[in-house]
């Protein structure tokens, strides 16, 4: 039993010291979840979505796997009410149709959410719901643009508070891109036969800085 106590004892203090932060649910790591603003930058950690192409003259649907989701995000977070938040952010987005990476779909989205977070100390949960609203995508392979429109986002996450001021967050969602119609590269006047759509999870890692 001795020796579990100095086990015990000295890995706290190995861990205080290689980490430089005191152990998590101090009053120093306290976050409360109201009255600050959030900086954050975020990047896709995993994903697993689809693309749905459908024939608008047909009605014949055409399924395919996107083989990796590269995303790069800016995000501003304001608490408006105790442990309730709103989130703006805006994301690059690259979806590889293959494995090759030769293949892609580009574009940018715009999100705003609102997350209910749970726990009051340096390590907090979250739910989120967000809009999305999709523009400048295209897909070069193809020759077509795609027209710009509306999704929806539902996830959870975690939030662990560094210090008083920075955080490092990890997040999971499951998007959904509704269909929207593609023309010709540069000719709207030149409408495609075919809309596409794009759903699956996607993860994030992040870091932010509150103030």
């Amino acid at each position: 039993m001795r020796n579990l106590k100095a086990i015990v004892l000295l890995s706290w203090i190995a861990l205080s010291t290689s980490c430089g932060t005191i152990p998590p649910y101090s009053s120093v790591n306290k976050q409360p979840v109201t009255g600050f603003y959030t900086f954050k930058a975020k990047t896709a950690a995993f994903s697993g979505t689809d693309l749905s192409e459908t024939n608008t003259n047909t009605n014949v649907v055409n399924e395919s796997e996107i083989s990796n989701t590269n995303s790069y995000a800016i995000e501003v977070e304001r608490i408006f009410k105790e442990q309730v938040s709103t989130t703006f952010s805006i994301h690059k987005r690259e979806y590889n149709k293959d494995a090759s990476n030769d293949s892609t779909i580009n574009g940018n989205q715009i999100h705003i959410g609102v997350r209910r977070y749970f726990g009051d100390r340096a390590l907090t949960g979250f739910l989120a719901l967000e809009g999305i609203y999709t523009f400048n995508f295209n897909d070069p392979e193809e020759d077509l643009d795609y027209l710009s429109g509306p999704g929806w986002a539902l996830g959870a996450g975690i939030n662990f508070a560094i210090d008083e001021n920075t955080s490092v967050e990890s997040s999971l969602f499951y998007e959904s891109i509704m269909p929207t119609n593609s023309y010709s590269s540069g000719d709207t006047s030149s409408p495609s036969d075919f809309e596409h759509s794009l759903k699956g999870v996607i993860a994030y890692i992040g870091l932010g800085y509150h103030f």
